[in-house]
């Protein structure tokens, strides 16, 4: 059970490291310095432990980067649904 709990928490990681990158490349487009520059810190966290995973055990880079993947798709539909809210607005 405790595998599971790991494999999921570095999925998580991924996840959590892309929608952070899809705020970070929103800040820097806006020119939001300040924004920019806290998120890209925060995403040294999960990426941290998530490397750490990886060295501990080869085989958790595949929930790392597929939750980087999801990662990818759950960031840039917050960013459809942040850009269709300010339209609306």
């Amino acid at each position: 059970m405790e595998d599971l709990l790991t494999v999921g928490r570095v999925f998580l990681f991924g996840v959590i490291i892309d929608v952070m990158w899809v705020l970070y490349i929103l800040a820097t487009s806006q020119k939001r310095i300040f924004l920019a520059a806290l998120v890209s810190m925060a995403m040294a966290v999960p990426a941290i432990f998530g490397i750490v995973e990886i060295v501990d055990d080869k085989i958790m880079a595949i929930p790392y980067v597929l939750g980087l993947g999801c990662g990818t798709v759950a960031g840039l539909k917050l960013h459809d649904r942040l850009i269709s809210d300010k339209d609306v607005q």
